[in-house]
């Protein structure tokens, strides 16, 4: 090697060393500032947290307040219906079926306050007629008393969108009728019929709560499409709350994990993957295998099966979302071990999910086995 070349390698060598030495404490100072902040920002994000819990535990009076509900024939949405009229909100239980059995159980078991609405939520005219009926009832009752005295008028101070379908099978499995179903209901209906109520709502400078799903974080096979939808929910309801932030309402994730409800009957749903599974082309379902099936369905059936039966924690999470004077931005119920674990999963690298989310959802021996095949031919 010339010496010329030696003395450029020894120059940039003692160069760099040297500019290290002027710049490694700057970068040192630079990590350490960073780290101050982040953990800065956490202790603000928790801190805030718990004091607008507190102080939002103090409910709204509820006298000339009228909440209006999508979903109501069963499940979380027919159990808030009875809470809130318990509490003494006026309430329009929007129903598929306003002539059903959940319908007439409602109107056995709540006050007068309570009016059953006609609700389909795929259907324009259906969602326009509701809304006519809750801002026609509303202007009705601001009236003149017995007395000729003028009552304080009731206004809209809630809309919950909380109607919801739920199909199981994989993505390749049958017609894409069952997809276009999920967002129909659960993403367009739901824009649908709180869109016409947002003009009530500012004046009220109210809320909107959704109910949207743990899994709205999670693509959890066998119900990738009704994952999306929830997702594409979630993230309504995080857009909506910006843009309506500036007129004063408020507007709420409700995300619960699996509950033992209507929406989540594991023979309706086992029905429906059966269905999707005989009209998929038997090229495809070859590749699957009948025992693949029969095992998928297995552990479809025991994870519903495995899903929380109290109820009474999402309707208590809503009724404070409904009531509470500063809500939170999204409520999680679930067990406490089981929601922490989904939580710290959230938390976890993308291949790390996989592996849990495939062990929990999917027969782990025929991933298992696919993968070892999938080692045999790259081999």
């Amino acid at each position: 090697m010339a010496v010329i070349d030696q003395v450029k390698i020894y120059s940039a060598v003692f160069g760099g060393l040297s500019l290290s030495c002027l710049i490694l404490p700057y970068v040192w100072t630079y990590v350490q500032i960073t780290g101050a902040l982040c953990i800065l920002c956490m202790l603000a994000r928790r801190i805030t947290t718990e004091y607008n819990r507190q102080r939002g535990k103090k409910p709204v009076n509820p006298r000339d307040k009228a909440v209006f509900i999508t979903g109501c024939d069963s499940g979380f949405g027919f159990e808030l219906v009875r809470r809130l009229d318990k509490i003494g909100y006026k309430v329009f239980a929007g129903c598929l079926f306003p002539e059903g059995d959940g319908a007439n159980n409602l109107k056995k078991m709540t006050s007068n306050e309570v009016t059953i609405v006609p609700l389909d939520v795929t259907k324009d005219e259906s969602v326009n007629a509701a809304y006519e009926t809750v801002s026609k009832s509303l202007k009705n009752k601001s009236c003149l008393d017995l007395e000729n005295e003028l009552l304080s008028p009731t206004e809209l101070w809630a809309v919950v969108g909380n109607a919801g379908v739920c199909y199981a099978g994989e993505v390749e499995w049958g017609s894409l009728d069952w997809l276009q179903r999920t967002f129909d209901v659960n993403v367009i209906g739901l824009v649908r019929s709180v869109r016409p109520f947002l003009p009530l709502l500012r004046q009220s400078k109210g809320r909107v709560l959704c109910t949207t799903s743990l899994w709205g974080h999670y693509a959890i096979p066998p119900a990738v499409p009704y994952c999306m939808s929830k997702a594409a929910a979630r993230y309504f309801v995080d857009g909506l709350r910006r843009e309506m932030k500036k007129f004063g309402v408020k507007c709420i994730s409700m995300e619960p994990n699996v509950y033992k409800t209507n929406l989540t009957d594991d023979n309706l749903l086992i029905q429906f993957m059966q269905k999707s599974w005989d009209s998929t082309p038997d090229s495809i379902k070859r590749d699957y295998g009948e025992a693949y099936f029969k095992k998928a369905c297995e552990y479809l059936s025991a994870h519903i099966s495995a899903g929380r039966t109290q109820v009474s924690e999402v309707v208590d999470d809503f009724v404070e979302a409904v009531t509470a004077t500063h809500p939170k931005y999204a409520y999680h119920p679930d067990g406490w071990l089981r929601g922490l674990s989904w939580r710290l999963a959230l938390l976890a690298p993308p291949a790390l999910q996989d592996e849990i989310i495939n062990y929990i959802a999917q027969p782990v021996e025929y991933v298992a086995l696919k993968r070892g095949k999938s080692s045999e031919k790259q081999g």
